[in-house]
């Protein structure tokens, strides 16, 4: 399953009330059976993109999509964006089609 991250934004309000930027990313795809690693210092957004990954944070702007089977026959894929969907369709997007194993339980 693809995904594109496009001028993906988040960010968050400081206790001061000054906004923290967080995730600034223009585009990022990755396509059916590519591999790839996240590094960074604690703090960095990695939990926090990875979660508007999977559905459980939306960002500020931007689109999430996945490229997903489909059972229309004329058009075997699908491009779905989460970002437009409520949480409940995110939930059952999620759980349908996103493995996903949460940092602490």
């Amino acid at each position: 399953m693809a995904l594109i991250l496009y001028q993906l934004k988040k960010e968050y309000v400081a206790p001061d009330a000054t906004r923290v930027p967080v995730i600034d990313l223009p585009y990022l795809e990755l396509r059916d059976g590519e591999h790839v690693a996240m590094m960074g210092t604690s703090g960095s957004g990695k939990t926090t993109l990875l979660h508007m990954i999977a559905g459980i944070l939306t960002p500020d702007s931007g689109r999430i999509t996945y490229d997903v089977a489909s059972d229309d026959t004329a058009n075997p894929r699908t491009r779905v964006d989460i970002s437009t969907m409520t949480e409940a369709q995110r939930d059952i997007f999620r759980g349908r089609n996103i493995g996903y194993i949460f940092q602490t339980h």
